[in-house]
């Protein structure tokens, strides 16, 4: 992303992941909310796939969470240059690296949560199972929250591709 973020040539950056769709009108929404000169960033409402009452809960709690001050790089986080580079852009983990500039984006300024969608893929539950899914995702970011590091708990992370 940081490899990106230095070769792209606008004024906004907006990271998403290869698996998303973004609603026809999120690229407007995020230039309009971005005339507002003291939004730093934002992110889009996440639609997780699969049309059944998993992606309905997971998009629910993510919802949740994400009022919070929560997001991850799924949700199409964006920013202005200016923000990305005073923030010194993405940290150089191998997960969680999405989650901490998002808090740090959080905590400079002005951070929009668009009600957009992004929908996001059902394959890493689909692949590695519902329950195994949400107890990663818990048991990480707990972890992390009690400063282990991302360099360990991305060998707890098992990559569904």
């Amino acid at each position: 992303m940081n490899t990106g973020a230095a070769v792209a040539s606008g004024e906004v950056l907006w990271f998403l992941h290869a698996d998303v769709r973004v609603a026809p009108g999120a690229v407007t929404a995020v230039q309009d909310c971005l005339r507002d000169c003291a939004i730093v960033g934002g992110n889009l409402d996440i639609r997780y796939g699969g049309d059944d009452w998993i992606g309905r809960t997971l998009t629910y709690l993510n919802r949740w969470r994400r009022r919070l001050g929560w997001f991850y790089g799924d949700s199409g986080i964006f920013c202005r240059r200016s923000a990305f580079e005073a923030l010194g852009g993405f940290q150089p983990w191998p997960i969680l690296e999405d989650y901490d500039f998002a808090r740090r984006l959080v905590r400079m300024g002005k951070v929009v949560h668009l009600s957009e969608p992004i929908w996001v893929s059902p394959r890493r539950w689909r692949n590695g199972g519902l329950l195994a899914t949400l107890w990663s995702w818990v048991a990480i970011q707990g972890l992390y929250w009690a400063g282990v590091s991302p360099y360990y708990l991305a060998k707890l992370y098992k990559p569904i591709r």
